[in-house]
């Protein structure tokens, strides 16, 4: 009887675990630091966006632990770059949310990247062009992390224009 409350209790953890972190918590939000092209053929056929500037990209939601823990460094990252960089945040809340999330990343080019990661939060990514970007590797409670990632994504863009 005992084995089957410690079964019946890890099934129960691991339940909550998905449901808290969508299922799938992104391996980036504590991984290391490399560098991943999210551009897929998809992508490369869909209508041209034009870019303004590049773009930091965040998917999260309201219910996700780790994106409320997250928010502080990509706000605190993100302030020195308005005006140069755009934030595209899609919410994946519920089912309206994600729909309209769908939307905004056809709208904003970056489709295919909410198509691999709308499932994992929080994820962050930066774009230089539809579908020329890269998921953001390492923790993102981590300002530096971010803002890294988005003065690379600045000096591609101009190198690009």
């Amino acid at each position: 009887m005992q084995v089957v409350r410690l079964r019946f209790a890890a099934l129960i953890a691991s339940i909550a675990m998905g449901a808290a972190c969508g299922g799938k918590p992104d391996p980036a939000f504590f991984g290391g630091a490399e560098w991943q092209d999210p551009t897929s053929a998809a992508e490369r056929t869909r209508a041209p966006v034009a870019f303004e500037r590049p773009k930091l990209v965040v998917i999260r939601a309201d219910w996700c632990p780790f994106c409320r823990s997250a928010q502080p460094a990509i706000d605190l990252a993100y302030q020195p770059f308005k005006g140069k960089i755009d934030l595209v945040v899609l919410d994946v809340t519920d089912d309206t949310t994600t729909s309209r999330a769908r939307a905004t990343a056809d709208a904003e080019g970056v489709a295919a990247f909410f198509d691999e990661y709308q499932g994992r939060t929080p994820t962050a990514g930066v774009f230089v062009a539809p579908g020329e970007g890269r998921r953001v590797h390492g923790n993102i409670e981590d300002p530096a992390t971010l803002t890294a990632e988005l003065e690379y994504a600045i000096d591609q863009f101009r190198a690009r224009h």
